[in-house]
């Protein structure tokens, strides 16, 4: 199965739908959001889906080869439902509270791996102080346990307490399905209401002819 950086094998064999959707920080169904540039992130998520497709015989060699080229040189948002309209539902961009779950865990991850870049200033400090009182010059006096204690307890807090962090990012995600939905429902609200206008000005312009 291929993987986009951990994002689509969280959810097991068959990606689901709201999990696919919900890698994208912008969701690409939204009217929008279609305008918005795509990142490598973005086109690396509909090739993996692409792969889990022809892995599962959804599509034929030469439509992976096909879809896979376009999927490189996606420029928008917009670009990306079309291109998978027939392999993954635009549902509603909300998670079931499994794959909710599986999210925050998958970002959990990534948050403790990004996390040991917080010891790099910490190992700079340490290799001037030694390269310093190597030299003569320096005191004896460690002061990168200063550097080292402010830039540690983030990465402390995240990696003693991972639940607590879970928790967080989950409701994160929460809040972010709820903007995702609202948006949704106006862009649905104000094109019904520009096609109620529509429908409505055609007897007018008949009857004064």
């Amino acid at each position: 199965m291929i993987d986009s950086a951990g994002a689509l094998s969280a959810y097991g064999d068959r990606v689901d739908s709201s999990a696919f959707w919900a890698i994208f920080p912008q969701d690409p169904r939204l009217p929008q959001n279609a305008h918005l540039r795509a990142s490598d992130s973005d086109r690396d998520a509909v090739i993996a889906l692409l792969g889990d497709a022809y892995a599962e015989g959804r599509i034929d060699r030469s439509e992976f080869d096909d879809r896979s080229s376009h999927a490189g040189v996606i420029k928008t948002l917009g670009d990306i439902p079309p291109l998978v309209r027939d392999l993954i539902p635009a549902l509603p961009a909300t998670l079931s509270p499994a794959a909710l779950r599986a999210e925050a865990e998958r970002r959990y991850r990534a948050d403790r791996r990004g996390s040991l870049t917080y010891a790099t200033p910490a190992i700079i400090c340490w290799i001037i102080w030694a390269a310093v009182l190597v030299s003569g010059q320096g005191t004896p006096f460690p002061w990168p346990l200063f550097v080292t204690f402010a830039t540690a307890m983030p990465a402390v807090r995240l990696w003693m307490n991972p639940e607590d962090h879970i928790q967080t990012r989950m409701r994160q995600i929460q809040k972010r399905q709820a903007r995702e939905l609202r948006g949704r429902d106006s862009s649905t609200a104000t094109s019904d209401g520009s096609t109620a206008i529509g429908d409505g000005s055609r007897p007018i312009g008949d009857g004064s002819r």
